[in-house]
C-alpha cells in the first residue's frame, strides 16, 4: 500500500499525518516557485539580468506560501489545523497574507517604505523550516524522488507560460528585435501603469479616461513591481509565473487537504500521507499536463494551458478557491450564530470577497456568490436574519461591482450555444462536455457511488441532509459556469474562464477522495495455478498496458514539448540577434551569452533608440510624471509600425503607457486602421481622418493637454536618419 510503510516506520499519528500534508503543500509550491525564478534567471543571461528582483520576487511567491502554514501552525498552538476556526485556517491566512503584500506595495509606491528585504527574508525563511521539517520524515532516497516531482512540474509551467508570444523572460528584447510578442500584456500592462501614474484604471491611449475591467490583478501586480525595483512590463513576465503560478496550484492541492483532513473520514483505514499518495499525484498530473495532445484539446475548446497564461485568471482563480474553502470551514464549524466571528465572516469576510474577486476576475465573483447563495437556500440558513441581510448585502455589492469591472463590449449578445459553435471543432461538441467536465463528472460519480445513492429521490435525500452537499457544489459550479458562454457570444472565447473554474473546484476533491475509492473496490484473490511465466501474466494488466501506452504518450509530449519550444524561441532570438551584430552562425557560440554580442544586436535593431527612449522616461519623478502626457506624432513610423503585422496596428498604441508609464494624448491609432471593437478601444474617439500639421502645433496640443488635466507634453519626434529625439512642452499652467 503506498505510504503504508512510512506509516508503520514512523508510527505516524493522523495528526502528524495531516501536519505533513499541509507541509507538502508548501514544499510543491516552494519548489515550483524557485525553478521558476532560476529558469527566468538562467533565460536572461547574457542581457540585463540583475539578480535582486528574481530573488526579491521569490521571496514574495515563498512568503505568499509558506507563512500561512507557519502562522496557523502558531494560533493552532498545535498540529491540529482540522479543528481550526475559519480565521485560523491555512486558506484563510493564505488570503491575509495576500492582503498584507498587497499593503507592502502600497506602501513602497505612494510612501517610499518599501519593506521587501522583511518579507522576502520571511518568505525564504518560513519556506526553510517547512523544508526542514518535511524532510526529517522521509528517506533520502524518497525525498529526492518526490522534490523531482514538482521541480519537472516547475519545468513544465515555465514551457507553457514562456513558448508562447504572451509572456518570456526575453520579451523586451523580442519586442526590441522584430516587434514579434503578443499585443495582450500591453494593454494590462498599460492599465496597471496609469493607475500606478495616475491613480486612474485607463489604458491611457488618449487621456486618463476610466476603462472598465477587471482590473485588480493589474494593480496588484503594479504594487508588487514597485516593491522588487522593476519595471511592471518586466514583472508582468517574472513576477506573474513566480508569484501567481505557485499560488494557485499551491491553493488547489491546499484544498485536497483541507477537504481529506476537515471533512473526510478514512474508514477505519490507515490514512496515506500525501507526499505518497501517488495516484492523488497522477490525477494531478493528468488534469494539468493532460493525457490528450493539447492540440486535440485545443480543437476540442479544452483550453488546458490557458490556466497558466491569463493573468487575471491565475489571479482571480486561488483566491475564488480559497475564499470557497474559508467559507465551507465556517459553514462547517458555525456554533453560535450570534458569535462575534460569525458576525466579521458574514459582514466583512464575504462582502470584501465578493468586491475583490469582482476586480480580480468577473466569472469568480458571480460564481462564488451563485454557490453561497445555494448552500444558504440548501441548508436553510436563509430564515437567519443575519444570515439574510449579509446574503442581500452581496447581492448588491456585486451588481455595483458588476458596472465597475464589466467591459460591455465582451457581450456580443445571445447566441444559443455560442462558445461550442465557435470554439469546438466541427460535431465534436459532446467530447467538449466529456473532457472539459471530466473532474465533476468523475467526482459526482465517485460520491455518488461512495454514498450508495441508487436513484433520484435517494440524490434529493442525502442534499437535503447536507451529507451530499459537496456534490450540489460542484454540480452548481459546473452548470453555472457552462451556461454563459452557452447562451450568450462573450468574445475571445472568455466563456472559457466560467466554465473552466469546475475543474479547478472538483480536481482537488477528486485527489482527496481517489485512493479511498480504489482501496474499497473488490479486488480477486485468485491466484495462478503454477508459476510459469505466461500464467503469471495477467491478462487485465496486459490489456491496462495497452489502453495506457498511448495516454503515457501523449503525457510525455505535452510535458516535454513546452519546455521544448520555449528554449527554443530564447535560442532563436539570441542567434537572430548574433546575425545582427555581424557574426556568421560559424562565429556564433553553442551558448550564444556573451552580452557585448548580443546588446550589439539590441542595438542595431530598428525600435531600439524608440522603445529605450520610451523606457527612460520612466526615470521622471513622480511629480513630473503626474502631470506630463505622452505625444508621439503618427509621423514617427517607428513607433506606429512596431508590430510586423499590419492587422494589428489597432494595439500599437498600448505600447506607449505600457512602455513609458505615461499616458498618450492624441495617441489612436491612423484614421485607415481598422478599430477592434475590444480591448476598450471604444471608451476613446476614432480619427476621422489623418493627422494634420496644425494637429502637432504646441498651441493646438496644449488645448488637448489642458483639457484633459495635464500641464506638461513629452514629445517624441523622429529626425533625420529615423533618429528618435524628444523635447518638452510646458502649457504654461500654474505650478509647472
Amino acid at each position: 500500500m503506498p505510504g503504508q510503510q512510512l506509516i508503520q516506520r514512523e508510527a505516524v499519528s493522523e495528526l502528524t499525518i495531516a501536519a505533513d500534508d499541509r507541509d507538502t503543500v508548501v514544499v510543491f509550491a516552494t519548489v515550483v516557485a524557485s525553478v521558476l525564478a532560476a529558469l527566468y534567471y538562467i533565460s536572461r543571461i547574457g542581457f540585463d539580468n540583475p539578480a535582486s528582483p528574481v530573488v526579491e520576487t521569490l521571496g514574495l511567491s515563498l512568503f505568499l506560501s509558506a507563512s500561512p502554514r507557519l502562522s496557523a501552525r502558531l494560533l493552532t498552538r498545535a498540529d491540529n489545523d482540522a479543528e481550526a476556526t475559519w480565521w485560523r485556517s491555512q486558506p484563510f491566512l493564505t488570503l491575509a497574507a495576500i492582503t498584507l503584500v498587497a499593503l507592502a506595495g502600497v506602501l513602497a509606491v505612494r510612501l517610499g517604505i518599501n519593506l521587501i528585504l522583511l518579507f522576502s527574508l520571511a518568505g525564504i525563511a518560513s519556506a526553510l523550516i517547512v523544508l526542514v521539517r518535511w524532510l526529517r520524515l522521509g528517506t533520502v532516497t524518497g525525498n529526492v524522488a518526490r522534490l523531482a516531482c514538482p521541480a519537472g512540474f516547475g519545468v513544465w509551467v515555465a514551457g507553457v507560460a514562456w513558448s508562447s508570444r504572451h509572456k518570456s523572460p526575453v520579451f523586451w528584447e523580442a519586442l526590441v528585435y522584430n516587434g514579434n510578442v503578443h499585443h495582450d500584456p500591453f494593454y494590462f500592462v498599460s492599465i496597471g501603469n496609469m493607475m500606478q501614474t495616475y491613480g486612474v484604471p485607463s489604458t491611457g491611449i488618449d487621456g486618463i479616461p476610466y476603462t472598465p475591467y477587471h482590473y485588480g490583478a493589474a494593480w496588484l501586480f503594479a504594487q508588487l513591481a514597485g516593491m522588487v525595483h522593476t519595471d511592471l512590463l518586466s514583472f508582468f513576465n517574472l513576477g506573474f509565473p513566480v508569484i501567481a503560478i505557485p499560488l494557485l496550484f499551491g491553493s488547489v492541492l491546499l484544498i485536497a487537504v483541507e477537504w481529506k483532513h476537515r471533512v473526510r473520514a478514512t474508514g477505519g483505514q490507515p490514512a496515506i500521507p500525501f507526499r505518497s499518495d501517488w495516484l492523488a499525484w497522477a490525477v494531478f498530473l493528468v488534469a494539468t499536463i493532460g493525457v490528450v495532445p493539447s492540440i486535440g484539446l485545443d480543437a476540442l475548446g479544452v483550453w488546458i494551458r490557458h490556466v497558466v497564461i491569463s493573468e487575471s485568471y491565475v489571479t482571480g482563480l486561488p483566491c475564488f478557491l480559497l475564499a470557497l474553502a474559508t467559507a465551507g470551514i465556517f459553514w462547517q464549524q458555525r456554533r453560535n450564530a450570534r458569535a462575534p466571528g460569525n458576525a466579521i465572516f458574514l459582514y466583512a469576510f464575504l462582502p470584501l470577497a465578493i468586491v475583490v474577486l469582482g476586480f480580480l476576475k468577473i466569472s469568480t465573483m458571480v460564481l462564488f456568490l451563485g454557490v453561497v447563495i445555494v448552500v444558504t437556500l440548501l441548508t436553510g440558513q436563509w430564515r437567519t436574519p443575519r444570515i439574510t441581510v449579509s446574503m442581500l448585502l452581496l447581492l448588491v455589492l456585486s451588481a455595483v461591482t458588476y458596472r465597475f469591472v464589466s467591459v460591455p463590449g465582451q457581450n456580443q449578445g445571445i447566441v444559443p450555444f455560442a462558445y461550442v459553435r465557435s470554439s469546438v471543432l466541427g460535431g465534436w461538441w459532446p467530447f467538449f462536455l466529456l473532457l472539459h467536465f471530466l473532474w465533476s463528472w468523475l467526482y459526482v460519480g465517485g460520491r455518488l457511488r461512495e454514498a450508495g445513492v441508487r436513484n433520484l429521490g435517494e440524490l434529493s435525500d442525502g442534499i437535503g441532509s447536507h451529507r451530499l452537499l459537496d456534490v450540489a457544489i460542484v454540480a452548481f459550479i459546473a452548470l453555472a459556469g457552462l451556461l454563459p458562454g452557452e447562451l450568450i457570444d462573450i468574445h475571445g472565447g472568455s466563456a472559457f474562464y466560467f466554465s473552466d473554474m469546475q475543474r479547478w473546484t472538483a480536481l482537488p476533491l477528486v485527489m482527496a477522495c481517489v485512493s479511498q475509492w480504489v482501496r474499497v473496490l473488490p479486488r480477486s484473490d485468485r491466484k495462478p495455478e503454477n508459476t510459469s511465466l505466461l500464467q503469471r501474466i495477467r491478462v487485465g494488466h496486459v490489456w491496462a498496458v495497452v489502453v495506457l501506452l498511448p495516454l503515457v504518450a501523449a503525457f510525455a509530449i505535452n510535458a516535454i514539448q513546452f519546455p521544448a519550444s520555449a528554449a527554443s524561441v530564447n535560442l532563436s532570438l539570441r542567434r537572430a540577434l548574433y546575425r545582427q551584430a555581424g557574426l556568421t552562425p560559424e562565429q556564433s557560440p553553442p551558448m550564444l551569452t556573451d552580452a557585448r554580442v548580443l546588446d550589439a544586436g539590441l542595438r542595431r535593431s530598428n525600435s531600439y533608440q524608440l522603445l529605450a527612449t520610451l523606457k527612460g522616461l520612466r526615470e521622471l519623478p513622480p511629480a513630473t510624471r503626474t502631470k506630463s502626457v505622452l505625444f508621439i506624432p503618427q509621423s514617427v513610423t517607428r513607433f506606429w509600425h512596431i508590430f510586423p503585422e499590419a492587422e494589428r496596428c489597432t494595439f500599437v498604441p498600448f505600447v506607449g503607457p505600457a512602455v513609458s508609464g505615461l499616458a498618450l494624448l492624441d495617441g489612436m491609432p491612423p484614421s485607415d486602421c481598422p478599430i477592434s471593437n475590444q480591448y476598450s478601444l471604444p471608451v476613446y474617439q476614432k480619427r476621422r481622418g489623418p493627422q494634420s500639421e496644425s494637429d502637432t502645433e504646441p498651441s493646438a496640443l496644449c488645448v488637448k493637454a489642458k483639457a484633459k488635466g495635464f500641464a506638461r507634453i513629452v514629445v517624441i519626434e523622429q529626425g533625420a536618419n529615423n533618429a528618435i529625439g524628444v523635447h518638452t512642452i510646458s502649457c504654461g499652467v500654474r505650478g509647472d
